[in-house]
């Protein structure tokens, strides 16, 4: 791969992140126990070929950050979840990436609408079944013992 994306994995990678390479390059970036911040984010910029992004619980990681997430010209979703990342920096992603799916809170609602999806309303009244699974035999299969 490229001297400067294979510097700034390991970079990540270091930071506690979990980069997966594609075709030989940095496809995918995952953060599990937060670990990035602003500092680290800005190795972002150098992985323009990153489509999944993952950064739930990076509190350390701000809005300085989204012109770094902008930068990965083929983000296809970008997990945002308690970040320090403000509703005006997910909209800033968003509209850098129009086609990509930005879990944010400030963007969760315009996802769902244009996935086609309904509010949580009717999400909740067209819930699945009520007593368990199938056939109606209680959780672990109706035998004793078993949970």
């Amino acid at each position: 791969t490229d001297p400067g994306e294979k510097t700034a994995a390991q970079a990540l990678k270091k930071a506690g992140g979990q980069v997966f390479i594609k075709d030989g390059s940095v496809s995918e970036i995952v953060f599990q126990q937060g670990g990035l911040d602003d500092t680290t984010a800005a190795h972002l910029a150098k992985m323009p070929n990153v489509e999944q992004l993952g950064i739930p619980g990076c509190t350390g990681v701000t809005d300085k950050s989204i012109p770094h997430m902008v930068a990965m010209k083929n983000l296809k979703m970008a997990m945002l979840m308690n970040t320090g990342i403000s509703a005006s920096g997910a909209k800033k992603l968003a509209a850098a990436h129009p086609n990509a799916n930005i879990m944010h809170p400030a963007s969760m609602n315009a996802m769902r609408k244009r996935q086609g999806g309904a509010d949580s309303k009717t999400d909740n009244a067209q819930g699945g079944g009520r007593g368990g699974p199938p056939g109606g035999r209680p959780p672990g299969g109706g035998i004793p013992g078993q949970r």
